[in-house]
């Protein structure tokens, strides 16, 4: 039987993402795993200025502390809600890209297995640059258990 010691729950922030959780949680009790939640923040690069570069440099340190105090505001709480469950649970907060950090993380916390949503913000971003469930799920070291989004008129009726 596969040891599930270490589960990566990546987030983005949306309630889609977090519809995860659940599932990763029911994992974590049945097999006593602990559980990582990853807050990737996708703060864009900015471009070289022209003028006032010393503002700039400010601006964008001041955006990307203010980015990461609300990751960490918003991973605290659902952390809690998780340990409450009696799970043991950490947080970690990356702000490079999307899947490349959730593939770091997956690896050097030698994740046995990534729960993550297949829809998160998603939109134009989505396709402008790729599913971040899919690169994840084309070059996880680990297996990836991808939670989909069924809309109403999906959803199948009993």
């Amino acid at each position: 039987m596969t040891e599930l010691r270490y589960i990566l729950v990546p987030l983005d922030g949306s309630s889609l993402a977090e519809r995860a959780i659940p599932l990763a949680t029911a994992l974590a009790e049945k097999f006593g795993s602990e559980i990582l939640l990853l807050r990737v923040l996708d703060i864009p690069k900015p471009t070289p200025p022209t003028s006032h570069l010393e503002v700039t440099i400010g601006w964008v340190r001041e955006a990307r502390a203010q980015a990461h105090k609300e990751a960490r505001n918003y991973l605290d709480t659902r952390q809690q809600k998780v340990y409450q469950q009696g799970i043991k649970v950490r947080a970690l907060v990356r702000d490079r890209s999307p899947a490349e950090d959730i593939l770091q993380v997956a690896s050097s916390e030698e994740i046995d297995l990534i729960v993550m949503s297949a829809h998160g913000k998603g939109g134009l971003t989505r396709w402008t640059f790729g599913s971040v469930a899919d690169k994840v799920a084309r070059h996880s070291p680990c297996p990836v258990l991808l939670v989909r989004y069924a809309s109403p008129e999906n959803a199948s009726t009993s």
